[in-house]
């Protein structure tokens, strides 16, 4: 979170929006997808992602990792660093349902949803 405060000046504006989210509920973005996040700052998912590269780390799961890191402790040896591995690693199972069942059934849902106001129309 240092980290986020010492760049803060470098940020756009849609990248302070994130920024200012997470340094005022940091324990509430470990438990966010991108997207979540992104709706929150009311910023795309992109500025989220740009924020993340602004931070040097790959994406936004690394981000999430690291910042749990700097909530919980400094290392990841220490009983702190592995309590925040452990939150990281739930955070990560809790988002797998939403991943892999719900969000891509919703095109499903759609389209069935359109065929049957179709064939009520036709009625």
């Amino acid at each position: 979170m240092t980290k986020i405060r010492s760049a803060y000046n470098q940020f756009t504006k849609a990248e302070k929006k994130v920024a200012d989210y997470i340094l005022q509920n940091p324990d509430q973005v470990l438990f966010m997808s991108i997207s979540d996040l992104a709706e929150t700052c009311k910023v795309g998912d992109t500025s989220v992602f740009r924020f993340c590269k602004t931070m040097n780390v790959k994406g936004y799961q690394e981000f999430k990792m690291t910042l749990s890191l700097s909530m919980r402790g400094n290392g990841k040896d220490s009983k702190e660093g592995k309590e925040a591995m452990f939150l990281y690693r739930m955070t990560i199972l809790r988002s797998l349902p939403e991943r892999f069942w719900r969000k891509p059934l919703i095109p499903l849902r759609r389209l069935i949803l359109s065929w049957t106001l179709t064939r009520l129309q036709r009625l």
